[in-house]
């Protein structure tokens, strides 16, 4: 009977540690497909991270981008102030210089008579330590042989309170297995109590489950029928409102139909009227229009008239007031500028002047023959600016060199005492009308831009049916090809001169930059080395290479570390602080090495 008892209770315990087992079984299945959720989750927001931060580091490098064009919009005007402070500054740091090394010394000294003092006092503290030391030792050993004999009173007193305690731990340990076999009989109890609870649940659930679904059904039902009711109700009505719609329909395109033939009628009627009064406007509205252009086109030959006689003034003050008797002077024994400064300064400016000089006899020839031919022929400039825009190719020269003329003017008129005289006795005659000469030197570069904006608009106010419509669009566009090309040969121009900037800038084994097709792009500080070793520093780069360099005291001045060739090279951007310390990154793959960079201020 005993063993029939412990049967059932042995197959309860077994389906209770079954259901636990898989009630186990479920929660791990649920905490994996948790942790598979939130590893997802987390990918997603490492991906959502890096894609903000890439447009980050994006806006930054634009940032960067613009404010490395602003310093170097602003560098060259600095370079220039610098120079002119340049001999005060020296001045001032030799001064400085002698007065950091004078105070440098005195303070080495007052650090030394210190240090002595400091080591005086070391020395007699010294020697009180050692005798308090030595006081110290005798009393400690005294104390401990009082100590050794309490100690052994203690280890006594200690092996009989383990013994106690022994004793106690194993009357608790006899109480505790006794508690735990108790607890292990309530748990057994409670564990078939709630697994009978929960079956009484489920079979109530069922049933309320399928109460309901026999109750859904019904009502589905119920609707499905009420809908179709409806459905048919609604075409039947439909059909009926259909077919009084097309009556009416049909009625009102009859008197549609009727009431357009009326409408045709009238329509081609009026039209007849229309293109008749139409044709009478445009005629009337041409004949206006062709009348206000040949007015403008007169007013702009006039204002083309006016203009390049102001420039061919300008350009005669230039040589007669200036280059010629600056040349004269050169002859002399005492020069106001050496003869390659005057040739630096005014570079072409004769032979621009004989080319416009022609150009402008031209077109008076023009404007008196029309004018005597009581404005009866046709005005035409066209083929006078096309056989002129071969030999304005020479504009090209002298707007390579007005950097390098404007140069030459302010160093001489802030270095020079002789030239600053020539010009301000120059500038007081009343023909200058109060203008300078860097005023009179730009005409030049300003002249081709007029040609194109009045031709354009010449031939715009020109009919197709002109004589001079054809020569002046030929002209126009010849001329927008030279500014283009005198544009082009000024950026090849400024490139080299920027390269060759560079070159002179960075000390050491720098190679040869001033290579064809290569162009400088930009330059600014940065921070280079490998993820060891990062130290400040400061780039150029250029089309196919990127120079890294170190500067020197002087602010203008590099000297070379590095010249990296970016044909052959892989770039690599770097997450923030991946390198330690070290934001907005990248690492160049040269062969073997990787050299970090990072533009961060």
């Amino acid at each position: 009977e005993d063993e029939d008892d412990a049967s059932p209770q042995a197959k309860a315990q077994q389906e209770i540690e079954n259901k636990r087992i898989q009630v186990q079984v479920e929660r791990d299945r649920i905490k994996e497909i948790q942790a598979k959720a939130e590893e997802t989750a987390r990918a997603e927001e490492s991906l959502r991270r890096r894609e903000r931060e890439r447009k980050e580091k994006e806006l930054k490098a634009r940032r960067w981008a613009e404010k490395q064009e602003r310093l170097a919009k602003y560098r060259e005007a600095e370079r220039l102030h610098l120079q002119k402070i340049k001999e005060e500054e020296d001045r001032f740091r030799a001064e400085e210089e002698a007065r950091r090394i004078e105070e440098e010394r005195q303070k080495k000294i007052a650090e030394e008579e210190k240090a002595l003092r400091k080591e005086r006092k070391r020395l007699e503290k010294e020697e009180e330590e050692k005798a308090r030391l030595a006081e110290e030792q005798e009393e400690r050993e005294k104390a401990n042989k009082a100590e050794d004999k309490a100690a052994r009173v203690a280890r006594k007193a200690e092996r009989a309170r383990i013994r106690e305690d022994r004793k106690s731990r194993d009357e608790l340990r006899l109480k505790l297995k006794e508690e735990r076999k108790i607890e292990k009989v309530r748990i057994k109890e409670d564990e078939r109590l709630r697994v009978l609870t929960l079956q009484k649940e489920e079979e109530e659930r069922k049933e309320c489950e399928a109460k309901e679904e026999a109750e859904s059904r019904r009502i589905e039902e119920a609707e499905e029928a009420e809908r179709k009711r409806k459905v048919e109700e609604d075409e039947k009505r439909i059909a009926e409102e259909k077919a009084r719609e097309e009556r009416e329909r049909e009625e009102e395109l009859k008197k549609l139909q009727a009431l357009e033939e009326e409408m045709k009628a009238k329509e081609q009627e009026i039209k007849l009227l229309a293109t008749q009064a139409s044709a009478d406007t445009k005629k009337k509205e041409d004949a206006e229009e062709r009348q206000k252009k040949a007015e403008k086109r007169v007013r702009i030959a006039q204002e083309i008239l006016q203009v390049e006689r102001t420039y061919v003034k300008n350009l005669n003050i230039i040589i007669k007031k200036y280059f010629f008797p600056l040349c004269n002077l050169a002859n002399t024994k005492s020069p106001v500028l050496s003869a390659d400064k005057i040739k630096g300064l005014f570079s072409i400016i004769e032979v621009i002047h004989n080319f416009n000089s022609l150009l402008l006899e031209g077109i008076e020839n023009r404007m008196k023959r029309w004018i005597a031919d009581n404005m009866s022929t046709p005005l035409l400039f066209g083929d006078l600016f096309l056989s002129m825009t071969d030999h304005m190719r020479c504009y090209s020269t002298y707007i390579n060199n007005f950097d390098n003329s404007m140069s030459i003017f302010n160093s001489e008129k802030n270095s020079n005492p002789a030239f600053a005289a020539f010009l301000k006795k120059t500038e007081a005659d009343p023909e200058l009308k109060m203008q300078d000469l860097s005023s009179f030197i730009v005409n030049p570069i300003q002249q081709l831009p007029r040609y194109i904006m009045l031709l354009s608009d010449l031939v715009r106010n020109t009919p197709e049916d002109h004589p001079d419509h054809g020569p002046l669009n030929q002209a126009c566009t010849r001329m927008k090809a030279l500014t283009e090309f005198v544009n082009e040969q000024k950026r090849g121009v400024d490139t080299a001169a920027a390269i060759v900037d560079v070159q002179r800038r960075v000390r050491g084994k720098c190679p040869n930059l001033l290579v064809q097709s290569r162009k400088y792009i930009k330059e600014g500080p940065v921070v280079f080395g490998d993820a060891k070793d990062m130290a400040p520093g400061y780039v150029f780069l250029f089309t196919d290479i990127m120079v890294l360099a170190k500067p020197l005291k002087r602010s203008d001045e590099f000297n070379f570390k590095e010249a990296i060739d970016l044909v052959n090279v892989s770039v690599e951007d770097l997450k923030d602080d991946q390198v330690k310390g070290i934001k907005n990154a990248f690492a160049l793959k040269v062969q073997d090495r990787k050299i970090i960079i990072s533009t961060a201020e």
